[in-house]
């Protein structure tokens, strides 16, 4: 294996709550989706805002930005994060942003923001059981 991906296997395995396959798959599963995402970014928008449109997507979800959704993970609000009322777990959410971005892509239409709000719409019904203040 590459040194780079063992530290990432390792830093992985060291976050509580979440198996060390199910960190490791929900995050190598949206990098394709991501890439797909990232060009269509960089076309429709002229500024290529990558942190917005990213920030855009967390907030459609999850009602937060990336940075506080991410430390909501590490730190779940309710005690243990398997119980946690209205906890959308690491895996699911990372699944559901892959998703989202993907669709992003698949849509293509010529409005960006209309294309994100679209997709966010689409994945909260595909992941509605997860989204329960969607």
């Amino acid at each position: 294996m590459r040194p780079r991906l063992v530290r990432r296997l390792r830093a992985c395995d060291q976050k509580p709550g979440l198996g060390f396959w199910g960190r490791y798959w929900s995050r190598e599963s949206g990098k394709p989706a991501r890439a797909e995402w990232g060009w269509e970014v960089q076309e429709k928008d002229p500024r290529s805002r990558y942190g917005h449109w990213t920030n855009y997507v967390y907030r459609g979800l999850f009602g937060m930005n990336a940075a506080t959704m991410k430390e909501t993970w590490a730190n779940p609000v309710h005690g243990d994060a398997r119980i946690a009322r209205n906890y959308v777990p690491e895996s699911v959410g990372l699944e559901a942003i892959a998703y989202c971005e993907k669709m992003v892509g698949l849509l293509d239409l010529d409005d960006i923001e209309q294309a994100h709000d679209e997709a966010i719409r689409l994945t909260q019904i595909k992941f509605a059981k997860h989204f329960p203040m969607a």
